[in-house]
């Protein structure tokens, strides 16, 4: 077993898309994931550490801090089986970025990005928070 050095553990918050499998389309994930930023949904009442929430038009997932590579492993694996049986017809996909068509993208949430703002190193100030244009949309 892989271990990280002592001390250390690491942890993750993916965004993922959601697929239709009768089309192969991308979709939306708002109405179908539940929680947000400010209030994710823990579905693993024996482990606050699992939470989705829903990250502009993504599904995003937390997992708990592992401390080697399997329970990392284990934590990712958990989390994309919980959010594929959520909608029976939808499966959960990992690919960096994909135009949405332009119905997904007129609620306030699918306007959004980003958490929160973020400093420039060189400058010391805020950067603009990014704004909604056109149909991409990106998993960080």
């Amino acid at each position: 077993m892989q271990t990280l050095p002592q001390g250390f553990s690491i942890g993750a918050d993916i965004e993922c898309f959601l697929q239709s499998k009768q089309t192969g389309k991308i979709v939306s994930a708002e109405g179908i994931v539940k929680g947000s930023k400010s209030i994710p949904f823990n579905f693993d009442p024996s482990d606050k550490w699992y939470a989705t929430s829903l990250d502009n038009v993504m599904a995003e997932f937390c997992i708990p801090p592992s401390f080697n590579i399997e329970e990392f492993k284990k934590g990712i694996h958990r989390s994309t089986e919980y959010i594929n049986t959520l909608d029976e017809t939808l499966c959960s996909v990992f690919i960096p970025c994909t135009n949405m068509e332009q119905k997904y993208l007129e609620t306030e949430n699918a306007k959004l990005f980003g958490c929160e703002r973020d400093l420039n190193c060189w400058t010391q100030e805020f950067n603009p928070k990014p704004v909604a244009s056109g149909t991409l949309r990106t998993a960080g």
